[in-house]
């Protein structure tokens, strides 16, 4: 079963959006979805904002656990960065897997951390994630 990673800073807000949004808009049950961060301590809870804007399209987030992308290795078919930094720091550590690392916006472009700014931010956030992971779904998650 092929693995999509997608993969932020600490795992508690822009690589959680992506996984749920991918699983509930891709409804593809032969795609195992999942997130990690480059900064993540274990085990952490999704933040307040990113289980409130979930929750507005109905997904709830709150049983996700951060957990690090270097204490599970680049553990996915395809991997997706959510910042030009996330992608450099994964394909330094593991250069063998750099046409498998990209960023979640076909457009090259990085998103945003909402960590610790308002809801509407989160939102923000949200939506254009929302946006890369239905580009990438119709795609086919390609490269």
């Amino acid at each position: 079963m092929p693995i999509v990673l997608f993969v932020c800073t600490g795992n508690i807000c822009r690589s959680p959006m992506a996984e749920y949004l991918a699983r509930e808009l891709s409804r593809d049950d032969e795609i195992t979805f999942a997130s990690a961060g480059t900064g993540a301590g274990s085990r952490a809870e999704p933040s307040d904002g990113t289980r409130e804007v979930m929750e507005e399209l109905g997904i709830d987030v709150a049983a996700h656990r951060s957990r690090s992308v270097w204490d599970l290795g680049v553990d996915g078919d395809v991997v997706y960065a959510l910042s030009a930094e996330h992608r450099e720091e994964m394909v330094s550590r593991w250069p063998e897997r750099a046409d498998d690392i990209h960023l979640l916006r076909a457009d090259g472009g990085s998103i945003a951390d909402p960590y610790g700014l308002d809801v509407e931010s989160y939102r923000q956030t949200r939506d254009e994630i929302e946006t890369a992971v239905r580009d990438r779904i119709a795609s086919g998650w390609h490269r």
